[in-house]
Protein backbone atom coordinates (compact mmCIF):
# COMPACT_ATOMS: atom_id res chain seq x y z
CA UNK A 1 0.00 0.00 0.00
CA UNK A 2 1.40 3.36 -1.01
CA UNK A 3 2.10 5.83 1.80
CA UNK A 4 -0.33 8.75 2.05
CA UNK A 5 0.47 11.98 0.22
CA UNK A 6 1.28 14.62 2.81
CA UNK A 7 1.07 18.40 2.68
CA UNK A 8 4.86 18.61 2.56
CA UNK A 9 5.16 16.06 -0.23
CA UNK A 10 2.50 17.79 -2.29
CA UNK A 11 4.16 21.18 -1.84
CA UNK A 12 7.56 19.82 -2.81
CA UNK A 13 6.30 18.29 -6.04
CA UNK A 14 4.28 21.41 -6.86
CA UNK A 15 7.29 23.64 -6.27
CA UNK A 16 9.38 21.63 -8.68
CA UNK A 17 6.66 21.50 -11.31
CA UNK A 18 5.81 25.20 -11.16
CA UNK A 19 9.44 26.25 -11.11
CA UNK A 20 10.44 24.66 -14.38
CA UNK A 21 9.14 21.26 -15.34
CA UNK A 22 5.48 21.74 -16.15
CA UNK A 23 4.83 25.46 -16.17
CA UNK A 24 4.18 27.21 -19.44
CA UNK A 25 5.17 30.38 -17.61
CA UNK A 26 7.57 29.43 -14.82
CA UNK A 27 7.03 31.47 -11.66
CA UNK A 28 9.77 33.15 -9.66
CA UNK A 29 8.19 31.99 -6.40
CA UNK A 30 7.00 28.41 -6.98
CA UNK A 31 7.03 27.32 -3.34
CA UNK A 32 5.17 30.37 -2.10
CA UNK A 33 2.62 30.12 -4.90
CA UNK A 34 2.04 26.46 -4.09
CA UNK A 35 1.54 27.25 -0.40
CA UNK A 36 -1.08 29.93 -1.08
CA UNK A 37 -2.91 27.71 -3.57
CA UNK A 38 -2.95 24.60 -1.37
CA UNK A 39 -4.05 26.64 1.63
CA UNK A 40 -6.95 27.96 -0.42
CA UNK A 41 -7.91 24.46 -1.60
CA UNK A 42 -7.87 23.18 1.99
CA UNK A 43 -9.68 26.29 3.31
CA UNK A 44 -6.96 27.09 5.83
CA UNK A 45 -4.54 29.97 6.26
CA UNK A 46 -0.99 29.66 5.02
CA UNK A 47 0.22 29.63 8.64
CA UNK A 48 -2.14 26.76 9.44
CA UNK A 49 -0.96 24.88 6.36
CA UNK A 50 2.69 25.17 7.37
CA UNK A 51 1.84 23.89 10.83
CA UNK A 52 0.57 20.57 9.46
CA UNK A 53 3.14 19.58 6.85
CA UNK A 54 3.00 15.91 7.83
CA UNK A 55 -0.77 15.65 7.54
CA UNK A 56 -2.22 13.56 4.68
CA UNK A 57 -4.12 15.24 1.84
CA UNK A 58 -7.30 13.63 0.54
CA UNK A 59 -7.62 12.48 -3.06
CA UNK A 60 -10.32 15.08 -3.74
CA UNK A 61 -8.08 17.86 -2.44
CA UNK A 62 -5.19 16.58 -4.54
CA UNK A 63 -7.34 16.72 -7.66
CA UNK A 64 -8.51 20.24 -6.86
CA UNK A 65 -4.92 21.28 -6.23
CA UNK A 66 -3.85 19.87 -9.59
CA UNK A 67 -6.48 22.01 -11.33
CA UNK A 68 -5.31 25.27 -9.76
CA UNK A 69 -1.66 24.37 -10.37
CA UNK A 70 -2.40 24.04 -14.06
CA UNK A 71 -3.98 27.49 -14.01
CA UNK A 72 -0.91 28.94 -12.30
CA UNK A 73 1.38 27.16 -14.74
CA UNK A 74 -0.56 28.82 -17.56
CA UNK A 75 0.40 32.24 -16.19
CA UNK A 76 -2.75 33.09 -14.25
CA UNK A 77 -1.93 34.97 -11.04
CA UNK A 78 -2.44 33.48 -7.61
CA UNK A 79 -4.76 36.38 -6.82
CA UNK A 80 -7.03 35.56 -9.77
CA UNK A 81 -7.10 31.89 -8.82
CA UNK A 82 -7.96 32.38 -5.14
CA UNK A 83 -10.12 35.42 -5.94
CA UNK A 84 -8.70 37.81 -3.35
CA UNK A 85 -5.59 39.83 -2.61
CA UNK A 86 -4.50 41.71 0.52
CA UNK A 87 -3.94 45.45 0.14
CA UNK A 88 -2.81 47.37 3.23
CA UNK A 89 -5.46 46.63 5.87
CA UNK A 90 -8.18 45.33 3.55
CA UNK A 91 -8.78 42.21 1.48
CA UNK A 92 -9.99 42.85 -2.05
CA UNK A 93 -11.86 40.67 -4.50
CA UNK A 94 -10.13 40.44 -7.87
CA UNK A 95 -10.76 38.64 -11.12
CA UNK A 96 -10.83 39.02 -14.91
CA UNK A 97 -11.46 42.59 -15.99
CA UNK A 98 -9.31 44.30 -13.35
CA UNK A 99 -5.58 44.38 -12.75
CA UNK A 100 -4.31 42.72 -9.60
CA UNK A 101 -3.27 45.50 -7.16
CA UNK A 102 0.51 45.45 -6.79
CA UNK A 103 2.48 46.07 -3.59
CA UNK A 104 4.00 49.24 -5.04
CA UNK A 105 0.58 50.85 -5.20
CA UNK A 106 0.28 50.50 -1.42
CA UNK A 107 2.85 53.30 -1.19
CA UNK A 108 0.51 55.68 -3.02
CA UNK A 109 -2.33 54.72 -0.67
CA UNK A 110 -0.13 55.29 2.37
CA UNK A 111 0.90 58.73 1.10
CA UNK A 112 -2.75 59.69 0.54
CA UNK A 113 -3.76 58.42 3.97
CA UNK A 114 -0.98 60.46 5.59
CA UNK A 115 -2.06 63.59 3.71
CA UNK A 116 -5.67 63.03 4.81
CA UNK A 117 -4.63 62.72 8.44
CA UNK A 118 -2.48 65.82 8.18
CA UNK A 119 -5.55 67.78 7.14
CA UNK A 120 -7.58 66.42 10.04
CA UNK A 121 -11.34 66.46 10.57
CA UNK A 122 -11.94 70.22 10.64
CA UNK A 123 -14.03 70.06 7.46
CA UNK A 124 -15.33 67.38 5.08
CA UNK A 125 -12.48 65.83 3.10
CA UNK A 126 -12.97 64.92 -0.55
CA UNK A 127 -10.70 62.40 -2.30
CA UNK A 128 -10.66 61.46 -5.99
CA UNK A 129 -9.32 58.09 -7.17
CA UNK A 130 -8.88 58.21 -10.96
CA UNK A 131 -8.96 54.90 -12.81
CA UNK A 132 -9.92 52.92 -9.72
CA UNK A 133 -9.86 49.40 -11.20
CA UNK A 134 -10.57 47.02 -8.30
CA UNK A 135 -11.09 50.02 -6.02
CA UNK A 136 -7.89 49.33 -4.08
CA UNK A 137 -6.88 52.95 -3.47
CA UNK A 138 -10.40 54.23 -2.82
CA UNK A 139 -11.30 51.43 -0.43
CA UNK A 140 -7.99 51.49 1.46
CA UNK A 141 -8.15 55.27 1.93
CA UNK A 142 -11.78 55.23 3.08
CA UNK A 143 -11.06 52.33 5.42
CA UNK A 144 -8.17 54.14 7.10
CA UNK A 145 -9.67 57.65 7.11
CA UNK A 146 -13.26 57.49 8.40
CA UNK A 147 -13.92 61.19 7.75
CA UNK A 148 -12.93 61.02 4.07
CA UNK A 149 -15.43 60.86 1.23
CA UNK A 150 -14.03 59.21 -1.91
CA UNK A 151 -15.16 59.41 -5.52
CA UNK A 152 -13.67 56.65 -7.68
CA UNK A 153 -13.84 56.74 -11.48
CA UNK A 154 -13.37 54.22 -14.25
CA UNK A 155 -14.64 53.63 -17.77
CA UNK A 156 -14.71 49.82 -17.61
CA UNK A 157 -17.98 48.35 -16.37
CA UNK A 158 -16.23 45.28 -14.95
CA UNK A 159 -13.97 47.52 -12.88
CA UNK A 160 -16.87 49.66 -11.67
CA UNK A 161 -18.80 46.63 -10.47
CA UNK A 162 -15.73 45.11 -8.80
CA UNK A 163 -14.87 48.35 -7.03
CA UNK A 164 -18.43 48.74 -5.75
CA UNK A 165 -18.39 45.16 -4.51
CA UNK A 166 -15.10 45.73 -2.68
CA UNK A 167 -16.42 48.91 -1.10
CA UNK A 168 -19.43 46.97 0.20
CA UNK A 169 -17.40 44.03 1.51
CA UNK A 170 -15.01 46.39 3.32
CA UNK A 171 -17.90 48.36 4.86
CA UNK A 172 -17.02 51.68 3.21
CA UNK A 173 -19.69 51.83 0.50
CA UNK A 174 -21.41 54.74 2.25
CA UNK A 175 -18.29 56.88 1.70
CA UNK A 176 -17.01 55.50 -1.63
CA UNK A 177 -18.93 56.56 -4.72
CA UNK A 178 -17.83 54.62 -7.80
CA UNK A 179 -18.87 56.35 -11.02
CA UNK A 180 -18.45 55.85 -14.74
CA UNK A 181 -16.28 58.72 -15.93
CA UNK A 182 -13.42 59.34 -18.34
CA UNK A 183 -10.79 60.30 -15.76
CA UNK A 184 -12.46 63.18 -13.89
CA UNK A 185 -16.15 63.17 -12.92
CA UNK A 186 -18.50 66.00 -13.81
CA UNK A 187 -18.92 67.47 -10.36
CA UNK A 188 -18.96 71.04 -9.08
CA UNK A 189 -17.28 70.20 -5.79
CA UNK A 190 -13.46 70.35 -5.80
CA UNK A 191 -11.22 67.64 -4.39
CA UNK A 192 -8.63 67.94 -1.63
CA UNK A 193 -6.60 64.89 -2.61
CA UNK A 194 -6.29 63.18 -5.99
CA UNK A 195 -4.65 59.80 -6.57
CA UNK A 196 -4.26 58.06 -9.91
CA UNK A 197 -2.81 54.73 -10.96
CA UNK A 198 -3.54 54.99 -14.66
CA UNK A 199 -2.28 52.81 -17.52
CA UNK A 200 1.35 53.79 -18.01
CA UNK A 201 3.09 51.00 -19.91
CA UNK A 202 4.11 52.05 -23.42
CA UNK A 203 3.24 49.88 -26.40
CA UNK A 204 6.93 49.83 -27.20
CA UNK A 205 7.46 47.92 -23.93
CA UNK A 206 5.00 45.12 -24.72
CA UNK A 207 7.76 42.54 -25.16
CA UNK A 208 8.93 43.22 -21.60
CA UNK A 209 5.55 42.65 -19.95
CA UNK A 210 5.14 39.43 -18.00
CA UNK A 211 3.61 36.87 -20.41
CA UNK A 212 1.10 35.71 -17.81
CA UNK A 213 -0.15 39.27 -17.36
CA UNK A 214 -0.45 39.69 -21.13
CA UNK A 215 -2.46 36.49 -21.32
CA UNK A 216 -4.87 37.02 -18.42
CA UNK A 217 -5.13 40.63 -17.24
CA UNK A 218 -6.88 43.52 -19.07
CA UNK A 219 -4.42 45.12 -21.46
CA UNK A 220 -6.35 48.37 -21.70
CA UNK A 221 -5.56 48.88 -18.00
CA UNK A 222 -1.84 48.51 -18.74
CA UNK A 223 -1.01 50.27 -22.00
CA UNK A 224 -1.22 53.98 -22.88
CA UNK A 225 0.10 54.65 -26.39
CA UNK A 226 3.73 54.35 -27.39
CA UNK A 227 5.33 56.09 -24.40
CA UNK A 228 2.79 55.15 -21.73
CA UNK A 229 2.08 58.78 -20.81
CA UNK A 230 -1.10 59.51 -22.75
CA UNK A 231 -3.55 59.09 -19.86
CA UNK A 232 -1.34 60.97 -17.40
CA UNK A 233 -1.11 63.89 -19.86
CA UNK A 234 -4.89 63.96 -20.24
CA UNK A 235 -5.45 63.87 -16.50
CA UNK A 236 -3.01 66.67 -15.73
CA UNK A 237 -4.65 68.89 -18.34
CA UNK A 238 -8.05 68.46 -16.66
CA UNK A 239 -7.19 68.43 -12.98
CA UNK A 240 -6.72 72.11 -11.99
CA UNK A 241 -10.38 73.08 -12.34
CA UNK A 242 -11.39 70.18 -10.08
CA UNK A 243 -8.94 70.85 -7.24
CA UNK A 244 -9.47 72.73 -4.02
CA UNK A 245 -6.96 75.33 -2.87
CA UNK A 246 -3.89 73.61 -1.45
CA UNK A 247 -4.86 70.22 -2.86
CA UNK A 248 -2.51 67.23 -3.16
CA UNK A 249 -1.95 65.03 -6.21
CA UNK A 250 -0.29 61.60 -6.28
CA UNK A 251 0.50 59.79 -9.54
CA UNK A 252 1.89 56.28 -9.92
CA UNK A 253 4.26 56.07 -12.88
CA UNK A 254 6.47 53.68 -14.80
CA UNK A 255 10.04 52.89 -13.85
CA UNK A 256 11.64 55.32 -16.33
CA UNK A 257 8.99 58.07 -16.45
CA UNK A 258 10.03 60.20 -13.48
CA UNK A 259 11.63 63.13 -15.28
CA UNK A 260 8.95 63.30 -17.95
CA UNK A 261 6.06 63.27 -15.47
CA UNK A 262 7.83 65.73 -13.19
CA UNK A 263 8.13 68.13 -16.12
CA UNK A 264 4.47 67.71 -17.05
CA UNK A 265 3.31 68.22 -13.47
CA UNK A 266 5.54 71.26 -13.10
CA UNK A 267 4.18 72.81 -16.27
CA UNK A 268 0.60 72.43 -15.01
CA UNK A 269 1.02 73.59 -11.42
CA UNK A 270 4.11 75.80 -11.61
CA UNK A 271 5.07 74.73 -8.12
CA UNK A 272 8.13 73.79 -6.13
CA UNK A 273 6.10 71.28 -4.11
CA UNK A 274 6.58 68.47 -6.62
CA UNK A 275 8.84 65.51 -5.99
CA UNK A 276 9.72 62.10 -7.32
CA UNK A 277 9.64 59.06 -5.05
CA UNK A 278 11.37 55.81 -5.93
CA UNK A 279 10.37 52.34 -4.84
CA UNK A 280 12.51 49.93 -2.85
CA UNK A 281 14.16 48.70 -6.03
CA UNK A 282 15.26 52.25 -6.82
CA UNK A 283 12.84 52.72 -9.72
CA UNK A 284 10.78 55.85 -10.37
CA UNK A 285 7.36 55.11 -8.92
CA UNK A 286 5.41 58.15 -7.69
CA UNK A 287 5.20 61.81 -8.60
CA UNK A 288 3.71 63.75 -5.69
CA UNK A 289 2.49 67.35 -5.76
CA UNK A 290 1.57 68.74 -2.35
CA UNK A 291 -0.30 71.94 -1.53
CA UNK A 292 -1.09 72.81 -5.12
CA UNK A 293 -4.26 73.99 -6.84
CA UNK A 294 -6.09 77.22 -6.17
CA UNK A 295 -4.40 79.38 -3.55
CA UNK A 296 -1.99 76.54 -2.81
CA UNK A 297 -0.13 76.93 -6.10
CA UNK A 298 3.17 78.78 -6.03
CA UNK A 299 5.54 79.96 -8.72
CA UNK A 300 8.98 78.58 -9.41
CA UNK A 301 9.71 74.90 -9.74
CA UNK A 302 12.43 73.02 -7.95
CA UNK A 303 12.05 69.28 -8.22
CA UNK A 304 13.52 67.12 -5.50
CA UNK A 305 14.00 63.40 -5.34
CA UNK A 306 13.70 62.05 -1.84
CA UNK A 307 14.72 58.78 -0.25
CA UNK A 308 13.07 55.60 -1.58
CA UNK A 309 9.58 54.87 -0.34
CA UNK A 310 9.29 52.51 2.59
CA UNK A 311 6.28 50.29 3.06
CA UNK A 312 5.39 46.70 3.88
CA UNK A 313 4.42 44.82 0.73
CA UNK A 314 1.47 42.44 0.59
CA UNK A 315 2.32 38.73 0.85
CA UNK A 316 4.10 37.50 -2.22
CA UNK A 317 2.42 35.17 -4.65
CA UNK A 318 -0.59 37.43 -5.17
CA UNK A 319 0.24 38.47 -8.70
CA UNK A 320 3.24 40.11 -10.34
CA UNK A 321 5.27 42.24 -7.98
CA UNK A 322 5.47 45.38 -10.11
CA UNK A 323 2.49 47.52 -11.01
CA UNK A 324 3.62 47.84 -14.59
CA UNK A 325 4.25 44.09 -14.69
CA UNK A 326 7.46 44.65 -16.64
CA UNK A 327 10.25 42.22 -15.93
CA UNK A 328 13.91 42.67 -15.01
CA UNK A 329 13.88 46.29 -13.99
Amino acid sequence: MAPPVTVDGLLRSAEQWLGAEGARYATDSPRLDAEFLLADVLCVSRAELLACLREPVSSDAQRSFAVVLRRRADGESVAYIVGTVPFLDVTLSVGPGVLVPRPETEALAQWAIARCRLRGEARPLRVLDVGTGSGALAVAIAHSVPYASVVATDIAEAAIQRARSNARSCDVAARVQVVHADLVPSTAEPFDIVVANLPYVGLAEASQVDPGVMRHEPLDALFADEDGLAQIRRLLSRLPQHMAAGADVGLEIGWHQGLAVLAMTRSVFGTNAVRLERDLAGHDRLVLAENVGGAGTSDGATVTSRRPLSWTPSPAGCGPQRPDAVRDR
